[in-house]
C-alpha cells in the first residue's frame, strides 16, 4: 500500500517532494504545467496522457504539448505569465560540464522561434525577436566570472521597440 511519500508516483515526486524523475527539462516543464492549471486539471492530463507509462519521451513530448496549450489559454484569458524567463545550469560530472535547467527550452526558441536585431557592444548581451508574436527576447550571460560567461539566461523583455532597448553602461 502506498504511503503518499516520495517514490509512490511520479508526478507528486516531481511536484511536491522535487525530486528528479525524467530529466531536468521535463521535470521542470512538469512543474511549469502544475502552474498553469488546476491540482484536478493536472491530474486529469496524467492519467489520461502519461498514466504509468515510463517512456519519457512520451512524457517530453506530451509535456511540451500540453504546456503550450495552457500557455496560449493563459495568454487569451489575460493571465500575466511568470515564465518568461529561462535558466541554464550547468553541473561537473566527472570531469565533464553537463548542461541542464532550460538549456533545451532555450536552444529551441533560439533555434526555431527568434531572430537577433541587436548585440550589444561586449558581445555579452543580445536582443532577440520572435518570429510570431513579436516579443523581445535578450539572451545574456550573467555569470561573467565562469569560462564563456557560464550558463544562458534567456528573459522576455517589454519593449515596443528594438530602439527602446538599453544595455548596461
Amino acid at each position: 500500500m502506498a504511503s503518499g511519500g516520495p517514490g509512490d508516483h511520479p508526478l507528486t515526486d516531481i511536484t511536491i517532494w522535487h525530486l528528479p524523475v525524467y530529466n531536468d527539462i521535463t521535470d521542470a516543464l512538469i512543474l511549469k504545467i502544475a502552474g498553469l492549471c488546476s491540482r484536478r486539471e493536472l491530474w486529469e492530463w496524467w492519467d489520461r496522457e502519461i498514466g504509468w507509462k515510463a517512456d519519457p519521451a512520451l512524457v517530453d513530448r506530451v509535456s511540451k504539448e500540453r504546456y503550450v496549450e495552457l500557455t496560449a489559454r493563459a495568454k487569451q484569458n489575460g493571465w500575466e505569465l511568470p515564465e518568461y524567463e529561462f535558466q541554464e545550469t550547468w553541473t561537473l560530472s566527472g570531469s565533464k560540464i553537463v548542461v541542464g535547467g532550460d538549456h533545451e527550452i532555450i536552444q529551441d526558441l533560439l533555434t526555431n522561434q527568434l531572430d537577433r536585431v541587436k548585440v550589444d557592444s561586449s558581445g555579452w548581451l543580445s536582443l532577440y525577436r520572435h518570429r510570431d508574436s513579436g516579443e523581445f527576447w535578450e539572451l545574456s550571460y550573467p555569470k561573467g566570472e565562469m569560462h564563456g560567461g557560464g550558463p544562458r539566461m534567456l528573459r522576455r523583455v517589454f519593449l515596443s521597440h528594438a530602439s527602446d532597448w538599453i544595455t548596461p553602461a
